[in-house]
């Protein structure tokens, strides 16, 4: 069987991407590179990153293909970039194609396709995008489901977006969840987390949200709810003693890429009572992103929507404490009592559920009790197999 990924979301090829469908396409293909050899491979990638290493990908069953059309895309519309891309696919004679992400423009080819769909924000809230991306993420959307012949959901949740969305046969879509990046398991010292709190400047104990500073990532009521927290501590401190010491002040630290919320934020923190306790770190290495997670009394996670939600499982692996949202894929993917799940459009509810965990060890060590376990079922092998199998069904 020859099989075909289209690998441009990774650019990073050396060390591999810190999230998004990057880190989902370096992940599966490395991990398919692993457990199978028997298959012949086709990466198309950036013609960008041809100058980067790619031992990782290296391998008797595979084949490299730069796309070269990418420089073109300043003078010509993507449309025809496209079809241009397209073409080099078609001279493959692949046997499967797999697209890990919407193709910008969507057009059926011969060989037998898969189409690995993250989420459907975009038409899920249509508020807070423009009328403009919400019809062509649509539209988009529509003419891929016409002719892709297997998708991939990355859970149950986005699995009944796209069947409710779409009317898309429930038969023609299987649900592969994401897996944990094992470096998240491996224990944090005290000293690691001491230098990580000290490159990001957390002087105390610390709230943690990772996510790209997004619209929809709900980060203005975290704030929000973080100043009702503060006022709490201030009115009774000593209920906070039992998890913060006596200290009793806390920081919330806001990390993440910036993205469309970024200005909304800055003006929500320099409009804060709490703005000398916010930090806004901005793009977090990752490598620093274990240690982060380790040292944070909480994670809060209470997004809007997710198709799958990366970080809680990454929050799950290092034992913090999860606050996150009671809808979308959310509760399926942190798993029964092993978070506080909120109502992500309701302030006072989060500034409980901050209080509840900041207050309550009991409480904490319940939430926690079985992360080891469950991070168990996220495991990028699995993912690489279970794909695997649809890339069989498919061909045969």
């Amino acid at each position: 069987m020859k099989i075909g990924i289209d690998c441009r979301a990774i650019l990073n090829p050396e060390r591999g991407e810190a999230g998004g469908v990057g880190h989902y396409v370096y992940q599966l293909v490395k991990n398919l590179l692993q457990i199978d050899k028997k298959n012949q491979y086709v990466l198309f990638f950036d013609h960008k990153i041809k100058n980067k290493k790619l031992e990782k990908f290296n391998q008797e069953n595979v084949k490299i293909i730069f796309h070269p059309f990418y420089l073109y895309s300043q003078f010509v519309p993507i449309q025809f970039s496209s079809r241009l891309y397209d073409a080099a696919i078609e001279k493959e004679k692949l046997d499967v194609l797999h697209l890990p992400r919407l193709p910008h423009s969507p057009r059926k080819i011969k060989s037998k396709s898969v189409l690995t769909i993250h989420d459907l924000s975009v038409l899920r809230l249509p508020k807070i995008f423009s009328i403009k991306e919400t019809r062509e993420e649509k539209n988009k959307t529509s003419l891929a489901l016409s002719f892709i012949d297997r998708v991939i959901a990355v859970s149950n949740s986005t699995k009944n977006d796209i069947i409710d969305l779409f009317n898309f046969p429930a038969d023609k879509i299987e649900v592969v969840y994401h897996g944990l990046d094992q470096r998240f398991l491996k224990k944090k010292t005290p000293q690691e987390i001491a230098a990580v709190k000290e490159k990001y400047k957390i002087k105390n104990e610390y709230v943690l949200f990772l996510s790209p500073l997004e619209n929809r990532k709900n980060i203005c009521r975290i704030i929000q709810s973080f100043s009702f927290l503060e006022k709490e501590i201030k009115e009774n401190p000593e209920k906070f003693t039992p998890v913060l010491g006596k200290k009793k002040e806390i920081q919330l630290v806001l990390a993440g890429k910036l993205a469309s919320a970024v200005n909304k934020i800055k003006n929500k923190i320099r409009c804060s009572v709490s703005k000398s306790n916010i930090i806004l770190a901005n793009y977090v290495q990752p490598d620093d992103l274990g240690a982060l997670f380790a040292g944070a009394k909480i994670f809060i996670f209470p997004s809007l929507y997710e198709g799958f939600g990366l970080p809680i499982i990454e929050a799950m692996a290092t034992n913090t404490p999860i606050i996150t949202s009671n809808i979308s894929s959310m509760p399926e993917i942190v798993g029964s009592g092993n978070a506080i799940l909120v109502n992500p459009y309701k302030i006072e509810e989060i500034a409980k559920a901050l209080s509840d965990l900041l207050s309550d060890v009991e409480l904490r060590k319940k939430i926690i009790k079985n992360y080891p376990q469950k991070v168990k079922e996220y495991n990028w092998e699995k993912t690489a197999k279970k794909t695997l199998e649809i890339y069989n069904k498919l061909a045969s």
